[in-house]
């Protein structure tokens, strides 16, 4: 019952509280006093409500309200009064949270802001002096501006990082087993009879020092006697400095005596002639540049022999580095190097340079005796010294004198006034490079710059030097006469390299009067200090400084002093792009270009050996081969062999010799490696396939196969494996390939007679203009001769026991030429060692060269073919 009751009543319920609810709102939006817009407003307020009671959850009981209404009898304005009670106390909470969260929030991003600004204030504070700086540097330095800026944020922010770990080094195990040998001879000293030679030598103190030495070459050259260099007065450096103002005569003299005779001045009887009368004084208008010694065998010697003394005048260049005798180079070297040595008084005050250069220093540098002979004791400040360390210092030849700048036809950004000053300093210092401009198209200031022909400006310098990570507070010793610009010039190095110094700041007045107006005693003092810096950076590589001063440095350093050489084409084009490139590119690719030149080299041929004296001439690679290889040698037991047999090779065989002596210390050292194994498996299944193909293609039937085993009663011992190399280097190849192999003349004039019998179109077409031996061998057109062979055999890693078949012919040069594959692979057999003059006797004067079918052909043929592996080499 009560179930079928309870839907009725609840319809019951709600059809009356509808009525009810029908009545209450027909009486109240009927009163005249509510407008249509009161009526609006109260459905919009009813709305409003039904919105906010469904976002906070209260829901209403309307059926309990309709009661209550019911009960009172016309409580409506009751009733609307709690709902607009209610409706504010919900905005009013809502508008609460609202603006208790905007409060938090605030809060929370004022102290974000307090403790960020109090854990970076140093960056800010550096972000601050980068802005000021760079619109300092906009301002001053148009085109460089902005890296200059970025370069001083870079520095800012780098203080506290580890500088590149190959900025203060070279590369120490190749640079370190190249030790000095100029000081070695082998003749007899010069008697010096055929007459004296004067040289009167122009430029500066460097250009000065390669005329002397050049000149010393010459004397022994002609055997005549070198009178002391005198040094000629220029309008540029305006120096009256004479050799013993500058280098030690004694010194001078006796060093070189056991090479050639110096004397002092020319005898009474010689004093007296007109040189310039007689036709002995020799411009450089006479001689050539870079002369080679026949010319002087050729037309100086008949004047000293006619005259008793030639005057050379000027002297700068003028003898070629290639080709030279063996110990006339030498000779050249051991002046520089050895023989001059600068006077007390300039070694005493870089001495003092040094010192104040190297604060705290407790031992002399590698190369101050060198330079300073006995007063390398005031470079140490004493036993009572703190055990602090030494500063390190970086050496800046800046090559940016007005001179250099005149003479370089480039344009430095300071506009029409530089274009005027340059042309009118080039009029009166360089009028033939004035001529040469007004008569001839020259490149352009943008071209030369491109092809990286100019020096570079010092905020270039400063640029490099930050791009390669040396700290702002890098001690920087700058070298140089006066700076083209002056003090503005050098404001962006100032401004980013505050521990800037020139010997002008080290040294006092007083210590600097003796020098006065002596610009090639002050270069000698520049010399000191770059030389013996820590690293020592250039700034244009055609400098004679820049040169002398490298040079000294690689044959005295033993390896320990790095020098900084700029590729300065690849840096024009980095520094070109100046304006859209970022920092970090940007060092990336100036450190690439710097590094590329710090690679250890050999002198180029032709080059100046004071600037590369890597050569055998002066400084030679210890023992042939590197450091390590050395020390791989030491842990060997083959060490004697190896020893006994680099001597033997390196007499014998001169352009392979140091090569074929490697190869033989591997093979003592290295055994067989293992990967080898597989390849001679494959070459063993290529040989069955093959003798398979020929079964099938020809009917040959391999009936003898039995011979090669011994027989049931043979111990199984594993197989001798074998290589079979096919030399083709007969006399007929040799002479078709038109190449050379090291014979000289005699080789030559035999290839040739047996061209002109056996191959007469080669030797008729070699009348016409054919590639030279040289440009054949760079063509791989000429074939393997044995001892690139057996250098290809080591390195590919046969061991010294393999044994090795050699198929072909007579090898042209015979057993001699044999020697090499013999003494490093001892197992090595041909078809005549194997088998006896019986066992040959039926192939007798059958010769491979015609036919697959004669007889000899297969001997070396089934030889090849049945090999572990194969090697053809023709």
């Amino acid at each position: 019952m009560s179930s079928n009751h309870l839907p009725l009543e609840s319809g019951s319920d709600q059809g009356h509280e509808k009525q009810t609810l029908d009545r209450c709102s027909s009486n109240s939006f009927s009163s005249g006093s509510l407008t249509t817009a009161g009526s609006h407003q109260g459905s919009s307020g009813r709305l409003l409500n039904n919105n906010v009671e469904k976002l906070m959850g209260f829901f209403w009981e309307t059926k309990k309200e309709s009661k209550s209404l019911k009960r009172k009898g016309g409580g409506m304005v009751w009733y609307q009064k709690k709902k607009t009670k209610r409706m504010v106390f919900v905005v009013g909470l809502i508008g609460f949270f609202f603006i208790f969260n905007w409060f938090m929030i605030v809060n929370l991003q004022d102290g974000g802001e307090k403790i960020d600004s109090f854990a970076n204030s140093s960056k800010i504070a550096a972000q601050k002096e980068f802005k000021k700086l760079s619109k300092r540097m906009r301002s001053q330095y148009g085109v460089y501006g902005r890296m200059l800026a970025l370069a001083a944020h870079a520095l800012a922010e780098g203080q506290n990082k580890r500088e590149p770990k190959d900025l203060w080094k070279e590369p120490v195990i190749p640079a370190s087993v190249w030790r000095p040998c100029a000081d070695q001879r082998n003749w007899n000293p010069s008697g010096g009879n055929n007459g004296y030679i004067m040289v009167t030598a122009n430029g500066g103190m460097n250009q000065q020092r390669v005329a002397i030495c050049n000149a010393v070459v010459v004397a022994r050259l002609l055997n005549a006697s070198l009178v002391i260099p005198k040094f000629m007065y220029s309008s540029v450096w305006r120096d009256v400095s004479q050799f013993s103002d500058i280098y030690g005569e004694e010194h001078f003299i006796d060093h070189l005596a056991p090479d050639i005779r110096i004397v002092k001045e020319l005898p009474n009887e010689l004093q007296s002639l007109d040189l310039e009368a007689i036709g002995s004084v020799v411009t450089d208008v006479d001689l050539p540049k870079e002369s080679k010694p026949s010319f002087y065998l050729k037309y100086i010697l008949p004047i000293l022999f006619k005259n008793r003394v030639v005057h050379f005048l000027g002297f700068a260049n003028r003898l070629a580095f290639d080709p030279i005798p063996f110990q006339l180079q030498r000779l050249r070297c051991r002046c520089n190097f050895h023989a001059l040595q600068f006077v007390p008084k300039i070694q005493e005050t870089g001495a003092l340079l040094l010192r104040r250069l190297r604060k705290h220093a407790a031992y002399p540098g590698p190369l101050d005796r060198y330079l300073v002979g006995p007063h390398t004791d005031l470079i140490v400040e004493g036993k009572k010294v703190r055990s602090t360390k030494a500063s390190k210092y970086l050496a800046l030849h800046l090559r940016f004198e007005i001179d250099m700048v005149a003479h370089s036809l480039c344009e430095f950004g300071g506009g029409e006034e530089e274009r005027l000053e340059l042309e009118a300093y080039r009029e009166i210092h360089f009028p033939a490079l004035t001529l040469l401009k007004k008569t001839t198209k020259l490149p352009s200031p943008a071209e030369l710059r491109t092809e990286g022909l100019c020096p570079l400006a010092p905020e270039e310098a400063v640029l490099m030097l930050a791009a390669l990570g040396f700290k702002r507070k890098t001690r920087i010793f700058v070298a140089g006469a006066q700076i083209y610009g002056g003090s503005t010039r050098l404001s962006a190095l100032n401004s980013l390299y505050p521990y800037l110094v020139t010997k002008e700041n080290l040294l006092s007045a007083a210590e600097l009067e003796p020098f006065k107006n002596f610009s090639s005693q002050l270069a000698a003092l520049d010399f000191i200090g770059c030389t013996a810096a820590d690293a020592f950076a250039m700034t244009d590589s055609g400098s004679q400084l820049s040169s002398l001063v490298s040079g000294y440095r690689i044959y005295h350093g033993a390896g320990k002093m790095p020098t900084i050489r700029p590729n300065k084409r690849r840096l024009s084009a980095i520094f070109m792009k100046n304006s859209t490139i970022e920092w970090k590119i940007f060092e990336q690719r100036v450190r690439k270009a710097v590094r590329q030149t710090k690679h250890v080299q050999t002198r180029p041929k032709a080059r100046s050996v004071y600037r590369y004296p890597r050569c055998k001439e002066s400084i030679v690679n210890q023992g042939g081969y590197t450091k390590k290889e050395s020390e791989s040698v030491k842990r060997t037991g083959g060490k004697k062999e190896f020893i006994k047999f680099s001597k033997m090779m390196r007499s014998q065989y001169g352009v392979y010799g140091r090569m074929l002596a490697l190869a033989s210390h591997a093979l003592a050292e290295v055994r067989e490696q293992r990967f080898m194994s597989r390849v001679i498996e494959l070459y063993r299944l290529n040989c069955l396939i093959s003798l398979l193909v020929l079964d099938e293609l020809y009917g040959i039937e391999f009936s003898y196969t039995d011979l090669i085993v011994e027989g049931k009663g043979v111990r199984s011992t594993k197989a001798s494996k074998y290589l079979a190399l096919h030399l083709r280097f007969e006399i007929d190849m040799v002479a078709h390939s038109l190449c050379e192999f090291g014979g000289g003349e005699e080789e030559r004039l035999e290839l040739e007679a047996y061209r002109e019998i056996h191959f007469p179109a080669p030797a008729l077409l070699k009348k016409t203009k054919l590639p030279s031996p040289a440009e054949l061998r760079t063509e791989g057109l000429c074939p393997l001769a044995p001892e690139e062979a057996v250098l290809m055999l080591a390195a590919l890693g046969f061991n010294r026991k393999t044994r090795i078949f050699v198929a072909g012919g007579q090898i042209y040069g015979g057993s001699t030429r044999l020697s090499t594959l013999n003494s490093l692979y001892s197992y090595l057999v041909t078809k005549e060692n194997l088998l006896s003059a019986a066992e040959l006797e039926p192939f007798k004067n059958f010769s491979s060269q015609t036919s697959m079918l004669v007889p000899e052909f297969f001997l070396y043929f089934f030889g090849c073919l049945a090999a572990s592996q194969f090697k053809t080499l023709v």
